[in-house]
C-alpha cells in the first residue's frame, strides 16, 4: 500500500508568553488582555457531506507540489529519498506523488461566498493551498488517463465564473496547480486581478486564477478554492498557458519554479492591517466560522486547556526553481508535534519509522482542505486497531473501514506541552456505499496513514476547536471551542 510522497520543514524558535504569577490570596485579579485578539468580521461557513459513489473517486485533495524537505533533514543531498525508485508520476510544476488519492479525503468540506467583481460563487475554503481561483466560462474537462477533452459536467463544478479579469490579466503568466496523485485533479488557466470580498472585507487588485482547463472532481456546487495559504506555495509561472502541457506542466515550469505573488492572506496584511485569520470547524449546521483579524468573538473556548501556541515551521525545497532552491521559506501551515496518546495514557507513541527522527523533526501540516488526518503508518495502524470492533484495512485506498457504530479511540496530539483531543465523533466518516449503490453499515476511520512525509492534521483534527493563523508572528493558536450553550 502507498499513499502519496512529498514534504516538509525545519523547526522555527518558539515564542512563549508567560502569565504573570497570581497570589492564592489575592482578592481581585487585575484583568489581563485576551490570549488572542478578536475579530471584527466573521463569515459562517456551509458544512457540506458529500455522498460517496458506488465506486471510489479520488476527491481534490493536497499534494504539495514542492517536494520539500526539513531545513537540516537530511545530513546531505544524497540521504534524500529518491522519488525515482518509486512508482510515481510527475505532476504540474515537477512534483512526485506515489498511490491514489483516497477517496474520503474530501468526504467534508467547508464553502463560503466569494464575490470578485460581478461574480459571487461558493468556494471552498482552503489553508493548505494559497491560490484563489474560479473555474471560468468554457472550462475544458480532461480526461486525465488520456489527456483529451471530455464532458464538462465530469469535473462537477458549480457556476462558472462569467467574463474575464476585472482589473485586468497579467501577461505572459499562467496558473498551474495540482491535488492528489498523477492522475489525480489539477486546473491550469490565466492568472490576472480582481477585488475579492471575503467576510466583509474587500481587497483590491487581488491575483486570482481564472482555471480554463483541468481535470477535477467537483461536488456540484462550489466553483473553485479559497487559498489562505502563505505566499510560498502560489503557482504562478512565466509562459503562456498554451506553452504549457496539459497535464504534467512543461519542463520550464519545473526548471525555472513558480513566480511567487501576494495571496490573499498577504493582501489582507498590506491593505487591510489583518495578520491573522481563525477557522472555528464544526460537525454542527451553521455553526462553522471564518473570522478575519483574530478569534471569533461570540465562540467560548475551554479556559482549562486555554490556547496552545505553536510556530509554523520553515520548509525547504530543491524543486522550487534555481532562485528558490533549498531556500528555507514558510510554505505550508506546517507544526512540529510531541507526540500522539491513544487511549489516555494506555499507549504513548512520540516517534516515527521514518529515518528513525522523532515526530518533533517532522513538522505537519494543519489542512482544512484535507478531511482526514494522516499519520505514519505505524501510528495510524496502531490507533486503527483500538476502535471497537478494529477498523480494516483497505490497501486499495490505504485508509481504514470501521463500523459505523464502532466504538473510537481516545486520540490526543501533544502540541506544546499541551494536549489536544480529538472528539469521537469526528473519528469516523459518514457510511459508504457498496458498488451497487446500497448503504452499508462501513464508515471511512478519520485516521488514514501516509508513506512519507508530510503528515496531515486535517478537518478531523480541526473540528470543534477555534484555530488562528498568525502569518505576522508566524505561529499557530489552538483551542477548545465550548459547544454551544455551554459556558
Amino acid at each position: 500500500m502507498a499513499v502519496l510522497s512529498v514534504l516538509l520543514g525545519s523547526l522555527a524558535a518558539a515564542s512563549v508568553v508567560a502569565a504573570a504569577p497570581t497570589s492564592n490570596t489575592a482578592r481581585h485579579i487585575e484583568p489581563r488582555a485576551p490570549a488572542v485578539a478578536l475579530a471584527k468580521h466573521t463569515l459562517s461557513l456551509e458544512r457540506r457531506v458529500l455522498s460517496p459513489g458506488t465506486a471510489p473517486r479520488p476527491r481534490p485533495w493536497h499534494n504539495p507540489s514542492r517536494v520539500p524537505y526539513p531545513v537540516g533533514y537530511f545530513a546531505s543531498q544524497k540521504d534524500a529519498p529518491d522519488a525515482g525508485n518509486a512508482p510515481n508520476a510527475t505532476l504540474p510544476g515537477g512534483s512526485v506523488a506515489v498511490g491514489a488519492a483516497p477517496a474520503a479525503n474530501h468526504n467534508i468540506e467547508y464553502i463560503t461566498q466569494v464575490v470578485a467583481g460581478s461574480n459571487n460563487l461558493s468556494l471552498v475554503v482552503d489553508t493548505g493551498s494559497s491560490d484563489t481561483w474560479f473555474v471560468q466560462q468554457g472550462f475544458t474537462c480532461i480526461n486525465p488517463n488520456t489527456g483529451t477533452a471530455t464532458i464538462a459536467a465530469l469535473c462537477g463544478f458549480g457556476p462558472a465564473f462569467k467574463g474575464s479579469f476585472p482589473g485586468g490579466a497579467i501577461a505572459n503568466q499562467h496558473l498551474s496547480v495540482a491535488y492528489g496523485d498523477g492522475n489525480g485533479p489539477f486546473v491550469q488557466g490565466q492568472v490576472g486581478y480582481s477585488d475579492l470580498q471575503v467576510s466583509g472585507f474587500k481587497t483590491d487588485k487581488q491575483i486570482i486564477g481564472l482555471a480554463t482547463q483541468g481535470y477535477w472532481d467537483g461536488d456540484g456546487v462550489t466553483s473553485g478554492l479559497l487559498g489562505l495559504g502563505l505566499p510560498g506555495l502560489t503557482n504562478a509561472f512565466a509562459g503562456t498557458l498554451s506553452e504549457a502541457n496539459t497535464n504534467a506542466g512543461s519542463l520550464a515550469d519545473q526548471v525555472n519554479g513558480p513566480i511567487l505573488y501576494n495571496p490573499l492572506v498577504s493582501t489582507l496584511a498590506a491593505s487591510n492591517n489583518i495578520t491573522q485569520f481563525s477557522l472555528a470547524l464544526s460537525r454542527e449546521p451553521g455553526e462553522s466560522v471564518l473570522a478575519l483579524g483574530g478569534a471569533p468573538p461570540n465562540i467560548a473556548v475551554d479556559e482549562k486547556l486555554g490556547w496552545v501556541t505553536t510556530p509554523i515551521v520553515k520548509m525547504e525545497t530543491s524543486s522550487r526553481g534555481a532562485a528558490l532552491a533549498n531556500t528555507p521559506a514558510y510554505l505550508y501551515y506546517t507544526i512540529a508535534v510531541d507526540g500522539f496518546i491513544f487511549n489516555s495514557s494506555t499507549l504513548v507513541r512520540n516517534f516515527t519509522a521514518l529515518n528513525n527522527q522523532p515526530l518533533s523533526k517532522v513538522p505537519i501540516i494543519v489542512d482544512s482542505g484535507t478531511t482526514l488526518n494522516m499519520f505514519p503508518y505505524e501510528i495510524a495502524e496502531a490507533i486503527n486497531q483500538l476502535f471497537v470492533p478494529h477498523a480494516q484495512l483497505d490497501p486499495s485506498q490505504g485508509l481504514w473501514t470501521v463500523q459505523c457504530d464502532a466504538t473510537p479511540p481516545s486520540l490526543g496530539v501533544q502540541i506544546g506541552g499541551k494536549t489536544i483531543w480529538t472528539d469521537p465523533k469526528s473519528m469516523i466518516m459518514t457510511p459508504t456505499s457498496s458498488r451497487s449503490g446500497k448503504s452499508t453499515n462501513l464508515c471511512m476511520s478519520g485516521i488514514a496513514a501516509r508513506g512519507d512525509i508530510p503528515y496531515i492534521l486535517g478537518d478531523v483534527f480541526m473540528q470543534q476547536l477555534v484555530t488562528v493563523f498568525d502569518t505576522e508572528n508566524h505561529e499557530i493558536k489552538f483551542a477548545k471551542r465550548v459547544p454551544s450553550g455551554k459556558k
